[in-house]
């Protein structure tokens, strides 16, 4: 394995310096940075063995769900190398000695810290690798004198985690800043906030949360990151805004309870939070003080994404309610540094962790892409707010309530056996009846009741006279004579006309009955699909009678090779006309 692989240090600081074997060492080494001293003093910690790794876990020397993981398999590693050059009682008799010694040390590492699914995920992993080794070598044969076999193969995999792990940071970063980009304006600044710390220091490298921020700085879109202060363990004052100082990224640094005010006076474009656990719907238990700002951002119509790997999902719990919070201990709260800021006497509930419901997040980031929440059946949402662009009282007063809209979640199974395709709303709120069939004066005219019909410069004048009045009285016109007209855009994703009348102008959108493919300039993205869905959805909300219904063919598309005619959304063709004057 190359250096860079076990000193990672995509961003400046390294949560961890690991040492394989070479031919000047036997075994390999493993030190963490201590994270309680920062920012004041850089200091590595060494862990040689499991009861190490569960004291740095423990005490908060190293944090983060995918650091803990890693670290927590690495000290697997070293001391499993170290004890397989011992002889007697402190070394491996037989293989099957060092899988048993392997099972107490997987058990006892999960003590260490209750929340965080990637630990978790990582022990049974080793334990599975540990039962494949072990039968592979009681087939053949008694009891294996030698430990080797699965001390290699607890190594390789270690090893191949750390790797991974890099690789994974870098691709959730690519794939978060060109989902926030995507809803701006082209060379648009971004203002983004984030919690708690999800750099270099909480990963192997690049982070998850801060490494979607490491990416929209390396597009040269990053504006300013704002990082809460995260009581009572300052995570982000002493990390997170240590990592932006040392990579020189545009940050500021404000309390916890400034965030709302942020927002109502500056404006953000996204929050952008990590995750300890992820449950099958979505519901996402993070850093205390996660959910409060999802309730906020929802409030000012603020993105709110969250950024984790895959071994962050826990597909056995069905929602947040099952997810085990650990309580930290009261000295966190009532201390800082030592010093005692509280009375003695008051009593104290320190939560480390907070649960966001799916409802609340917009995305879920990963490293095959982003997952996108669709409205489930039956429950609503009390208020529904439209992000601007807008801050202050303007974004107040432009973030009203627009109706009351289904409660969003995540088919999360369903995303990972999709192996990674951008996910696509099942289904989407019931549109208003479709408008009686009418009698055509023409044949060129389309109407709901007729075959397809493209509109065209010829003929959208007469389908506006004939059967969308409201909108030709809009426009002004007496007659056809009395508008122009011009087609725009590609013919892509649908048809889209200008309309200019005497009083207003109005735009026309036909949807086609399929969605072309134009070459590898202009791939059909599934997240350029999903953000057309999206669109409509929320146009359907303010003119349901004219906008198309929007359902989802269940094929596979994105196994499809381009410059092909995709039949991918099938929706009824009644034009969309939005007013503009």
């Amino acid at each position: 394995m190359t250096d860079d692989v076990h000193r990672p240090s995509l961003g400046a600081l390294q949560s961890l310096i690991y040492t394989p074997r070479s031919p000047q060492s036997e075994q390999p080494s493993l030190e963490v940075l201590d994270q309680l001293l920062l920012p004041n003093k850089k200091a590595y910690i060494p862990v040689k063995t499991t009861q190490d790794a569960w004291k740095v876990i423990r005490d908060m020397n190293v944090r983060g769900a995918p650091l803990i993981a890693i670290v927590a398999v690495l000290s697997l590693a070293v001391e499993m190398s170290a004890k397989s050059n011992v002889q007697g009682k402190d070394g491996f008799a037989s293989l099957q000695a060092a899988a048993a010694w392997l099972q107490e040390a997987v058990v006892y590492l999960k003590t260490s810290r209750p929340t965080a699914v990637n630990l978790f995920t990582a022990m049974d992993e080793v334990l599975l690798l540990s039962q494949a080794t072990t039968k592979k070598h009681d087939a053949v044969g008694a009891c294996v004198q030698n430990a080797a076999p699965l001390v290699s193969a607890v190594v390789r995999f270690a090893e191949q985690m750390l790797k991974e792990d890099v690789e994974s940071n870098q691709a959730i970063g690519d794939h978060g800043a060109a989902a926030i980009l995507a809803n701006l304006l082209p060379g648009q600044g971004v203002k983004v906030l984030t919690h708690c710390n999800t750099g270099s220091l909480a990963t192997a490298g690049y982070g998850t949360a801060l490494g979607v921020i490491r990416s929209l700085h390396k597009e040269g879109r990053l504006a300013r990151v704002f990082c809460t202060e995260t009581r009572p363990y300052n995570q982000g004052a002493r990390l997170t805004a240590f990592e932006l100082v040392q990579d020189q990224l545009p940050g500021t640094l404000i309390t916890d309870s400034m965030v709302s005010f942020l927002m109502a006076t500056q404006g953000l474009d996204a929050i952008v939070v990590g995750a300890d656990r992820i449950a099958a719907n979505g519901d996402t238990a993070n850093k205390i003080g996660t959910y409060q700002l999802a309730v906020t951002a929802k409030h000012h119509g603020v993105a709110f994404y969250v950024a984790a790997p895959f071994t962050s999902f826990d597909l056995s719990l069905a929602s947040g309610d099952q997810i085990e919070i650990e309580e930290r201990p009261a000295r966190e709260l009532t201390q800082v540094q030592g010093i005692q800021v509280a009375p003695q006497e008051i009593a104290v509930w320190n939560p480390g962790f907070d649960v966001t419901p799916a409802s609340l997040i917009t995305g879920i980031i990963t490293e095959k892409g982003v997952i996108h929440p669709f409205p489930s059946a039956g429950a609503t949402d009390a208020k529904r707010r439209v992000p601007t662009q807008e801050t202050g009282e303007a974004r107040r007063k432009s973030n009203g309530t627009v109706g009351r809209g289904r409660r969003m979640t995540f088919d999360i199974p369903g995303f990972l056996n999709g192996e990674g395709a951008h996910q696509i709303p099942s289904s989407l709120p019931d549109a208003a009846a479709p408008t009686p069939s009418m009698e055509l004066d023409s044949a060129n005219v389309p109407s709901p009741s007729s075959g397809y019909v493209a509109l065209s410069e010829e003929n959208v004048a007469l389908f506006l006279e004939k059967h969308v009045r409201d909108v030709w009285d809009l426009l002004g016109a007496r007659t056809g004579a009395e508008v122009e007209i011009s087609e725009v855009g590609d013919g892509n994703l649908n048809l889209v006309f200008i309309v200019r009348g005497p009083k207003n102008t109005v735009v026309v959108k036909q949807a086609l009955p399929y969605v072309r493919c134009v070459g590898e300039s202009w791939p059909l993205t599934l997240d350029r699909a999903f953000y057309e869905a999206a669109a409509l959805q929320e146009e359907g909300r303010h003119t349901p009678r004219l906008v198309p219904e929007v359902r989802r063919e269940r094929r596979r598309v994105w196994t499809i090779p381009e410059h092909l005619f995709i039949k991918f959304w099938a929706m009824s063709c009644d034009p969309l006309c939005c007013n503009l004057g």
